[in-house]
């Protein structure tokens, strides 16, 4: 499980989160999201999330790939992601606490 990562979400690099969240295969997921995710969209995405951290000592974590190369991948056989995710979860449970 080296190649996975968790991070705090502020330290990932905003045109990584701007490319993801503009992603065909990731919007499909987001039907909160409505037009293009900009520069502008992702700044307000991570105050808001840091002003949880800041709030409730809590808040989310980036979840990389370090074998991906920083790229969304799509896996065309949705249940072949079933077992890493639940793997991929396992592994990090109670390790993404401050």
């Amino acid at each position: 499980m080296d190649d996975i990562q968790c991070v705090p979400l502020h330290t990932v690099n905003p045109q990584a989160l701007i490319d993801l969240m503009n992603h065909q295969g990731i919007r499909k997921y987001l039907p909160l999201l409505k037009g293009d995710f900009t520069e502008q969209d992702c700044q307000a995405f991570l105050n808001a999330k840091q002003q949880l951290w800041d709030d409730h000592g809590y808040g989310p974590w980036a979840v990389l790939n370090n074998n991906s190369g920083g790229r969304y991948t799509e896996n065309k056989n949705a249940n072949a992601l079933d077992a890493p995710l639940r793997r991929i979860l396992s592994a990090f449970e109670g390790r993404c606490l401050a």
